[in-house]
């Protein structure tokens, strides 16, 4: 609670479960909630959740491979058919109490849990939710004891610890405040119960929401008709496509200007070409075929990339064709005394029966 002694917040850790015990850690920090089902959590002093313990195998099938701690089981401990309302440990962490269902409180060395140290009877119990706990000096018990059918009051038993024996007991009657407050006076405990006073009451907001009312007419004419109202989001969407109410700055303009806005230079092919036309340098050497390629002469030379590096290992010294013009001529002068040679010959084998007819006639 605030400082208001009020609750500030209202929670169900274990959802519909009932709660069976909340018990707080030494320091005071987090609180253990151990409801119905089978497993505890842990929250901290403003409700929120630490950490819960795993559920566990129902069944064990292999104990070296389980969800939980695997330990004896005594089903003895109490009369069966009866339920274990509350597990305490002492602080020294050596002995373990237990609240049963059959009006009994009996003590447990964690080292041995086939037999109690000692146990104690006639305490009745009808609430499955009995409580038992340690003083912090660990010299006494406390539990409590329901009231019985022939009436009274309900009662806290304090008892020694080690041999469960009456000290004395509270008769707590059935008043409307089921508080109660203890106190210690070692020193041990500093702010207790004023810890509430640190937390600072919650201010509550004060909202005011204005809604125009929308009267729907469908039988109304055209004119006088209201548009029925849109939700949030599709208003959103629709101003959001709206570039005058979203401020959207202009797209940049391709193609040809408009809207007294110019275009951009070179946005169609013909502009493009008109534009690098002009910007290109006349090259004067272009103005002269043979000039134009004796240009990179000089740099073919020293640097070759084409021909030149094939024959660099095979023929460093290039070989050229002789004269075309003096062969040519030559050529041609062969070819007409080969000419002439063969019409002598032709001709005298043209004669030759002219010859035989002159011997025969004579």
């Amino acid at each position: 609670m605030d400082a208001s002694l009020r609750h500030f917040r209202s929670l169900r850790p274990c959802e519909c479960h009932q709660i069976r015990n909340l018990q707080y850690s030494t320091t005071g920090d987090v609180l253990l909630v151990i409801a119905a089902n089978a497993q505890a959590k842990v929250i901290d002093r403003d409700g929120f959740e630490k950490l819960e313990c795993v559920k566990g195998d129902q069944y064990i099938a292999d104990m070296a491979n389980t969800k939980v701690s695997t330990c004896m089981l005594n089903r003895n401990a109490h009369m069966k058919g009866s339920d274990t309302t509350s597990l305490c440990f002492s602080y020294d962490g050596r002995v373990l109490a237990s609240r049963g269902g059959d009006d009994t409180l009996k003590l447990w060395d964690i080292r041995n849990f086939k037999k109690a140290l000692v146990a104690a009877d006639g305490l009745l119990n009808l609430f499955p939710v009995t409580d038992c706990v340690f003083s912090p000096s660990d010299k006494m018990v406390v539990t409590g004891v329901s009231v019985g059918r022939n009436g009274g009051n309900g009662k806290l038993m304090f008892m020694e610890r080690d041999t469960l024996k009456p000290v004395t007991e509270i008769e707590v009657s059935n008043s409307w405040c089921g508080v109660m407050v203890c106190g210690w006076g070692n020193g041990v405990v500093q702010s207790g119960a004023l810890l509430c006073v640190v937390k600072k009451e919650r201010k509550v907001k004060q909202i005011e929401m204005i809604t125009d009312q929308h009267i729907i007419t469908p039988y109304a004419l055209p004119m006088f008709r209201e548009g029925r109202p849109m939700s949030t989001r599709k208003q959103e969407e629709k101003v959001r496509k709206d570039p005058v109410k979203t401020r959207r700055p202009d797209l940049p303009v391709s193609g040809p200007g408009e809207g007294g806005r110019v275009g951009a230079h070179g946005a169609t092919l013909s502009q493009y070409v008109v534009q690098q036309l002009v910007l290109q340098k006349p090259d004067p050497s272009d103005l002269n075929p043979r000039e134009a390629i004796l240009r990179h002469a000089k740099e073919a030379e020293e640097n070759p990339y084409w021909v030149s590096p094939a024959y660099r290992s095979t023929q460093p010294k290039p070989i050229f064709q002789p004269d075309s013009v003096a062969s040519d001529d030559d050529d041609d002068n062969d070819a007409d005394d080969r000419h002439v040679a063969v019409d002598n010959k032709t001709s005298d084998d043209n004669q030759e029966p002219f010859r035989k007819k002159q011997k025969l006639s004579k």
